[in-house]
């Protein structure tokens, strides 16, 4: 759902990059008092493994790169016997070994341009839509402004 108040710090206490941050976290509550957290680093030392992770309360998602695989742990209620289901894409490794990594990438971007194009022809894509990405970007300033200000900001609903 939609984010009402973010807390949040930036640093650039590794790379020391001007106008980027090594280092951001985020905390967030929803209008119906959910609570979301995000951490995005340029700081990860254990040999470039990124991943993703998204909890509920009946499991969790986590997406892994380098290599492409993910994770999926389920229950059918809260508290309830776990299910892990692993998915991994030996094509997508196959061709980064042979082509680099570039080739992924290139993938993603058609693939998020056909869905733009849908979008905007007024069909449901699979991207996020315009006011996401405004939010995603609204959330990243409020972290900007809470590591200036140290206060928690409150989002307001522009439309």
């Amino acid at each position: 759902g939609d984010i009402e108040e973010v807390f949040g710090i930036a640093s650039s206490n590794i790379w020391d990059l001007d106008g980027s941050e090594d280092n951001g976290y985020a905390l967030m509550r929803s209008p119906r008092g959910e609570i979301a957290t995000l951490h995005a680093t340029w700081s990860e030392w254990k040999g470039y493994r990124f991943h993703i992770e998204a909890y509920g309360d009946r499991g969790m998602a986590r997406a892994y790169y380098a290599p492409m695989m993910s994770m999926l742990v389920s229950m059918d209620r809260p508290g309830g016997r776990r299910r892990r289901k692993y998915h991994f894409y030996p094509s997508n490794i196959i061709r980064e070994k042979l082509r680099g990594w570039q080739s992924t990438t290139e993938r993603t971007f058609h693939s998020e341009f056909a869905d733009f194009l849908k979008l905007c022809k007024g069909e449901k894509g699979d991207i996020a839509d315009g006011f996401d990405g405004f939010r995603a970007v609204e959330i990243a300033n409020a972290v900007y402004r809470c590591t200036e200000e140290k206060k928690s900001i409150r989002l307001e609903n522009p439309f």
